[in-house]
């Protein structure tokens, strides 16, 4: 699909980086293909620094998901090639939540990496206004737009309300907390009326936590569509 033209002939070519592969980065990439050339790059380290050179050169917009060490060299080498940067930030990459043990800026380096993805991007999205506020306490200096979270609504309708409460989550220690997973199955015990489903695959010792409430576990590791989790009742062994 061709991409819009800048000039008489010339197409908007994006880099697209992240490190992970995840739902919400191949949904970016299918967006940003409807109107630019688009070239993904899955980050694996050190290793990838050659090619996100190499993408950063040939680029007219880097686009990078979290605010991670990456981005902010993805920054800085499209600087003198005048390649414009954006930065997508999470919630993991930009806060320090020591009583959950979560998020990167725990770390001396994670807030260092956080500070110079965020302050070099010529634009970093926030997903709300809370997390700009979090972006704004890292990085000051960062330009900052709230960006909110789409929703596909061909996909997303209303329809009739189960009795069915849904929580997806890998089940393991440290997720009791961080997830919330132990309030879900306290809460299964007090609401017989309803069925809890935790959606996710499980590990360690977290286990007993969700049989304590004799929850249903449903294994994957990939959530499937809201058709599919409908049509198989969210049941599971």
């Amino acid at each position: 699909m061709a991409g819009p033209v800048l000039k008489e002939g010339i197409n908007l070519r994006v880099l697209l980086a992240f490190p992970v592969d995840a739902t919400f980065v191949r949904t970016d990439l299918d967006l940003l293909r409807s109107f630019c050339d688009v070239t993904p790059l899955h980050f694996h380290g050190k290793a990838s620094y050659s090619e996100l050179l190499r993408g950063v050169a040939t680029a007219d917009v880097v686009v990078s998901w979290f605010a991670l060490g990456f981005a902010g060299i993805a920054n800085l080498m499209g600087k003198p090639l005048r390649t414009k940067s954006l930065v997508i930030a999470g919630g993991w990459d930009v806060v320090g939540m020591p009583e959950i043990a979560y998020g990167c800026l725990l770390s001396e380096w994670g807030v260092l990496r956080a500070r110079l993805s965020l302050t070099t991007a010529d634009r970093v999205l926030a997903f709300s206004n809370w997390s700009r506020d979090r972006i704004h306490e890292v990085a000051p200096k960062s330009k900052v737009e709230t960006a909110y979270l789409g929703i596909d609504i061909e996909e997303f309708r209303p329809g009739i309300k189960e009795n069915v409460v849904v929580t997806v989550s890998n089940v393991n220690e440290e997720n009791l907390l961080r997830k919330g997973l132990r309030t879900v199955v306290d809460a299964a015990r007090n609401v017989p009326e309803a069925e809890f489903v935790v959606v996710g695959t499980h590990a360690d010792g977290a286990a007993r936590e969700r049989r304590r409430g004799d929850l249903p576990l449903v294994g994957a590791r990939r959530v499937p569509a809201p058709a599919r989790l409908h049509a198989s009742r969210l049941r599971g062994g």
